[in-house]
């Protein structure tokens, strides 16, 4: 794909999740999936006076204990992201404090997605296919069947600490994997909620998010809570270093959301009174194209006092369309409205004690369509989804609009959030992902006619075999986008218009790729004896299978080394990256990472022949929310350049 295609396509992302993030609690009044509104939205007017993420889903708790047995009839296999699978592999370790003390109890979650990185993670990440477990008595935990994968976060929380994230935990095709988890003591944040009279308010519910604020923490275990006591006091401690955000709902006062707090590792503790406003409100109902009243619209009022105030407040209009916002104070507010299916005409300036508010709901425009098979028969169940499309490329990138069907006639219906170019992709069992022909959205009318005509679609198959000859026997194939890259980028824009399809390799290193839709594919293959192999410029069409014949793996070379700190002393828990060197080399570059041991030392196995750029960083590095420290210093942190050869190994120092 050509740079200012990718370049358009991130900007495009970029925005809709700054819209998300800013404008109304998650999503923008139009791109919103057919079944987001629940039946107690839509049947209930409620004030619900707080701010809370909506609820995901919990996330899979796991045992720790699991045999391979257990995995194998594990009824969450293969659901999610981090659900348990067949995979041959463990992940183990032991939680400590910093003085090497086990830590009992601590809750451990692996997920693919850190309470920061979801910036650039994949945007169907589903958090109750998390997966759970609590350290032991000794501090050990253990997750076995993971689905490999360079990426995983874990997630430590525990009364007694700060939480901690480690991230970039890599899980091979098969073998036992550690990563020791340490935890700190954290930040205290500390004061008293009064009234503008200086009067304690009681009882008063204080919630610590992060930088993203409630829209994100409860997803990433990123909350504290507490009540304020008879005399108004509250105490956060163990707080995370970082930017925070804090909400103060009490019965009877408006809300308020304190942003911009900053805690700086090694300083505070930090001490913020806060005072709360009388509640005032906001009513008036919401209103349809032809001004009846429409039920189970979500009305949210937004004031902000300075950059770092903020109050805002929610509720849900009853079967008249009548709503009723309180827990605000006084002054103006911006209005705005959200219903599957409508959006809102324009949002309102409106002054607190409004009671005749009239919002008009606009109806998106639709589009229906038909879903079928070569034969011309409805699949027994599929699910469609809306792509958009973009100017001078044949790429498509994903929309939040979806939906699962199972009409005998194969029929569908899809709001569409705005103006412009899409097309249909339909999934069904045993049949490829599939295309509808492009269509535009013009003037905000409705669309008929889609129609998805379901394909077998491609194949590709090849034998996989090591250096000496030998089949390699459970190694992980996988297709993707002709340039795909294995980064945070592909993760955050999601599938293209390539199918993704993984397998293993059969007792004779044997595999096949079905259901591919018919596009030019790159393939990878990876084995944890092995170095990753990667093949590109793979045509697939339907019907015709593409045998890219005899794959053979190499062991590689192998580079490790001692980091040292600045004091010469060895740097336990550093993180190392390996990157290949491609200026003026035609390939696809290669990043490996590792981390350092209690000893300070690491080592890259398997590693593919050519010259790298090595380099170390603290990851903990900008945890004070300060970023200086994690740009790396050329003076101090320069990446310096190795060269690799097969079967060599090489001994390589940094100091940080």
């Amino acid at each position: 794909m050509k740079p200012s295609v990718v370049l358009l396509l991130v900007l495009v992302a970029v925005g809709a999740l700054i819209v998300a993030i800013t404008q109304f609690s998650g999503d923008s009044g139009g791109t919103t999936t057919i079944d987001d509104v629940t039946p107690d939205q839509d049947q209930v007017a409620v004030d619900p006076g707080t701010l809370a993420a909506p609820d995901t889903g919990r996330p899979v708790e796991d045992t720790g204990q699991r045999t391979q047995a257990d995995v194998a009839e594990d009824p969450n296999a293969g659901q999610g992201a981090s659900a348990a699978t067949t995979d041959p592999n463990i992940l183990t370790g032991t939680v400590l404090d910093e003085a090497g003390v086990v830590v009992a109890g601590a809750k451990i979650r692996l997920t693919r997605v850190s309470a920061t990185g979801f910036l650039l993670s994949d945007s169907d990440h589903d958090p109750s296919k998390d997966r759970v477990t609590r350290s032991d008595s000794e501090g050990h935990y253990r997750f076995a069947g993971i689905e490999p994968f360079n990426r995983y976060v874990l997630v430590a929380t525990h009364d007694d600490y700060s939480r901690t994230e480690v991230t970039n935990v890599q899980i091979g095709t098969e073998g036992t994997f550690t990563e020791m988890i340490t935890m700190q003591p954290g930040h205290t944040l500390s004061g008293f909620v009064y009234d503008e009279g200086k009067n304690p308010v009681p009882g008063a519910a204080m919630h610590l998010d992060g930088v993203f604020g409630p829209e994100s923490s409860e997803l990433h275990d990123d909350r504290l809570s507490t009540v304020t006591d008879d005399t108004g006091y509250y105490e956060f401690t163990n707080c995370t270093p970082g930017h925070h955000s804090l909400t103060v709902l009490a019965e009877g006062y408006a809300n308020q959301i304190v942003r911009g707090l900053q805690f700086i590792e090694g300083k505070g503790p930090d001490q913020r009174n806060v005072y709360l406003k009388i509640a005032e409100r906001i009513s008036g109902r919401v209103v349809g194209p032809d001004g009846a009243g429409l039920e189970g619209v979500h009305v949210l009022a937004v004031s902000i006092a300075n950059s770092n105030r903020q109050c805002r407040s929610e509720a849900f209009s009853d079967g008249n369309g009548s709503f009723d916002i309180g827990a605000l104070a006084e002054g103006k507010y911006t209005v705005v409205a959200k219903l599957d299916g409508y959006r809102l005409e324009r949002s309102h300036r409106v002054d607190t004690g409004s009671s005749d508010v009239l919002l008009q709901m606009r109806r998106l425009s639709r589009i229906t369509g038909f879903v079928k098979s070569p034969e011309g028969v409805a699949p027994a169940s599929y699910e469609v989804r809306l792509r958009r499309t973009h100017a001078n490329t044949d790429q498509t990138t994903e929309t939040n609009i979806q939906a699962k069907f199972s009409n005998p006639d194969g029929s569908f219906e899809l709001a569409v959030p705005s103006d412009g170019g899409y097309v249909v992709e339909a999934r069904a069992k045993d049949f490829a992902p599939s295309f509808s022909q492009e269509f535009r959205i013009q003037d905000g009318g409705d669309y008929t006619g889609v129609e998805v005509t379901m394909s077998t679609g491609g194949v590709i198959t090849g034998t996989v075999f090591s250096s000496n000859g030998d089949p390699v026997v459970g190694a992980i194939v996988s297709s993707h986008n002709n340039d795909f890259m294995n980064d945070e980028f592909d993760a955050f824009l999601g599938s293209m218009n390539a199918t993704s399809v993984k397998v293993r390799t059969n007792g004779e290193g044997k595999f096949r790729l079905q259901g591919l839709r018919a596009d030019t594919y790159q393939i990878r293959v990876t084995h944890s004896e092995h170095v990753e192999f990667i093949k590109t410029d793979i045509p697939v069409r339907d019907g015709a299978p593409s045998d890219i014949g005899a794959v053979r793996m190499t062991a590689g070379g192998t580079v490790r080394g001692i980091v040292y700190d600045p004091r010469r002393r060895n740097a336990a828990g550093m993180q190392v990256t390996l990157i290949s060197d491609t200026r003026g080399r035609n390939e696809l570059p290669r990043t490996y990472r590792a981390k350092t041991d209690s000893n300070g030392a690491f080592v890259f196995a398997n590693v593919a022949s050519g010259p790298y750029l090595i380099s170390a960083r603290n990851p903990n590095a900008g945890r004070d929310g300060t970023f200086d420290d994690m740009v790396l210093d050329p003076k101090r942190n320069q990446a310096r350049r190795v060269v690799v050869s097969e079967g060599q190994e090489i001994k390589y120092d940094l100091k940080l």
